[in-house]
C-alpha cells in the first residue's frame, strides 16, 4: 500500500471556529444577565475561554488542515503543534466509534503493553472515557466509512506483516 494522505476539510474547521465564536459570545452574554446565580457565573467564566479556545483551534485547522497519513506500517495524525502522532497498526486494537452527544469519533485503544510511555495530558485524560486516541473530526469522510476503512487497513497490515 503506498502512502496516502487524507487532508482535513477547511469548511468543517471553519464551522468549528464559527461555533466556538458563537458559544463564547453566548457565554459572555450570560455573564451580563442580572441574577444569574452561581451556575450562570460558572457557565460564563468557564464557557468563554473554553469556547474561545475551540474557535482558535478551528481557525487554525481551517488555515492549516490536519492530515491523516496512512502507510503499510501504521498511520500518522498531524497536530496543531508539535510533530505528528505516529501509531503502528500492530500496536492497537480494532477501531471503534465513540459517541458523545451528537458527535461520533473514530477512536482506538492500544493493545496491552503497547501504550507509549510519554503521552500528552489530553491523551491521559481520555483514558477515563475508554479511549487512547481518535482521528480528526474534520476529515472529509463520514465516521462509519472511516471506521470501516481503518479496520480493513489494520487487518490487512496485520495479516501481511504478522503481529509483532
Amino acid at each position: 500500500m503506498p502512502d496516502e494522505v487524507i487532508t482535513g476539510s477547511r469548511a468543517r474547521a471553519t464551522v468549528l471556529a464559527a461555533g466556538g465564536v458563537l458559544m463564547s459570545a453566548l457565554c459572555g452574554w450570560v455573564l451580563t444577565l442580572p441574577d444569574i446565580g452561581l451556575k450562570g457565573l460558572l457557565a460564563g467564566w468557564v464557557g468563554v475561554p473554553f469556547f474561545a479556545l475551540c474557535a482558535v483551534a478551528g481557525a487554525w485547522q481551517a488555515a492549516r488542515p490536519l492530515t491523516l497519513t496512512l502507510d503499510p506500517s501504521g498511520f500518522s495524525i498531524s497536530r496543531l503543534m508539535g510533530p505528528p502522532k505516529r501509531v503502528a497498526w500492530a500496536d492497537i486494537e480494532p477501531f471503534f466509534l465513540w459517541t458523545m452527544r451528537s458527535t461520533s469519533l473514530v477512536a482506538f485503544k492500544y493493545r496491552e503493553g503497547r501504550r507509549p510511555a510519554q503521552r500528552s495530558a489530553l491523551e491521559r485524560a481520555n483514558e477515563a472515557f475508554g479511549v487512547d486516541g481518535s482521528l480528526p473530526t474534520t476529515l472529509p469522510i463520514k465516521p462509519q466509512a472511516l471506521l470501516e476503512r481503518m479496520n480493513r487497513l489494520r487487518a490487512e497490515a496485520i495479516t501481511a506483516g504478522g503481529d509483532r
